[in-house]
């Protein structure tokens, strides 16, 4: 489990969403960001369990994409309409990192079940 590159980009994930969550909590604790990057980070390390079912995996990766856009999006409207909000950068850059990371592990995880098939298709 602990071998596959996914399990450590997921886990690193997680880290990092737990991270987010833990500091800006500090500075905007009734925010539903701060809700959504503990949500992440719980679903995120559920994932890693599931690495017998890798496309329940990917689909979660894929979840997390939608997440991670959205928080995007919400703080870019926020900044184009002249509203500052404390952990705002903290925030895009960290979703913008996390993206990155859920990206390569999807990519991972679709490799191994490529692979998996093609062992299948041997025998």
């Amino acid at each position: 489990m602990i071998q596959r590159i996914q399990t450590l980009l997921i886990l690193i994930l997680s880290l990092l969403s737990l991270t987010t969550f833990y500091f800006s909590y500090e500075v905007q604790s009734k925010s539903i960001v701060n809700n959504i990057f503990l949500f992440v980070a719980i679903v995120s390390f559920i994932n890693i369990f599931l690495f017998h079912y890798r496309l329940v995996q990917a689909r979660i990766c894929l979840m997390l994409y939608f997440v991670f856009i959205s928080i995007i999006t919400y703080y870019f409207i926020y900044l184009l309409n002249g509203i500052k909000l404390e952990p705002t950068y903290f925030h895009i850059s960290s979703s913008f990192i996390q993206l990155v990371l859920a990206f390569f592990a999807r990519k991972a995880i679709l490799k191994d079940e490529d692979l998996i098939r093609s062992v299948d298709r041997i025998r």
